[in-house]
């Protein structure tokens, strides 16, 4: 599992499509099936029941959304660590 996975899965629960997940993230429909694929193989069970063109969450599913805003959230806290670091912080006195 990586998180541009998880950063598709959250892409297609939001769009409702793997077709406008990938527009959005500027993927293929092709990739944007492997990195769900994966996350799936990874999980053990399927993430969403596929209708046509739109997609619905299974159960697992919406379990695993909750957990991929934690994820994602967390990330983003990560990856501004530095600049965090810049900001001066304490008392002035």
């Amino acid at each position: 599992m990586e998180i541009r996975h998880f950063v598709t899965f959250k892409k297609v629960v939001e769009s409702g499509s793997f077709t406008q997940a990938a527009e959005l993230l500027g993927y293929t429909q092709s990739t944007v099936t492997s990195h769900i694929q994966a996350l799936e193989e990874h999980i053990g069970a399927p993430l969403f029941d596929r209708m046509g063109r739109k997609v619905k969450l299974t159960d697992v599913g919406k379990r695993l959304i909750g957990y991929t805003e934690e994820i994602l959230n967390t990330y983003g806290k990560i990856e501004s660590i530095a600049s965090d670091a810049e900001d001066v912080r304490g008392e002035l006195k």
